[in-house]
């Protein structure tokens, strides 16, 4: 699988978990990686991912499947109260913020404003992505 790099060089930008209910009853979550500053709101910038399993309570050495989303809105990084969505797409919670530094090709040390952290790697071949816990906390996958 091809290692999907947001950016070269070691710079941390925002991300954001969000917990997406959706009006049919589903649910599952969204894991926004920026790969540049955000400027304006409504711009879609943010490389999204639609995942299963809540990535940042995952144990380390876990691999798990991902969609890759649309870019999304820049705002979803910065929300603090729920979204109504548009279309009866449902509603969208913030779950977590934080911020992302890429360190090697498809790997990012996430640093969560609460003072978690994780090493995780997103691989995408064609439409087939996973994410791979490295590590947690203190471990920090050096």
């Amino acid at each position: 699988m091809a290692s999907l790099g947001l950016n070269p060089k070691k710079q941390s930008f925002p991300a954001a978990l969000l917990l997406h209910r959706q009006a049919d009853g589903g649910s599952h979550f969204d894991l926004l990686i920026a790969d540049r500053v955000p400027s304006e709101p409504d711009a879609a910038t943010v490389p999204t991912y639609r995942i299963a399993h809540r990535p940042d309570l995952l144990p380390a050495q876990t691999t798990v499947g991902l969609e890759r989303l649309p870019l999304h809105r820049e705002r979803y990084l910065t929300i603090s109260e729920p979204v109504v969505l548009d279309r009866d797409r449902g509603t969208v919670s913030l779950l977590r913020r934080g911020s992302a530094e890429a360190c090697a090709d498809g790997e990012y040390q996430v640093q969560w404003d609460d003072c978690a952290s994780q090493r995780i790697r997103i691989e995408c071949e064609n439409m087939d992505c996973t994410l791979t816990v490295l590590s947690n906390g203190t471990e920090r996958g050096r």
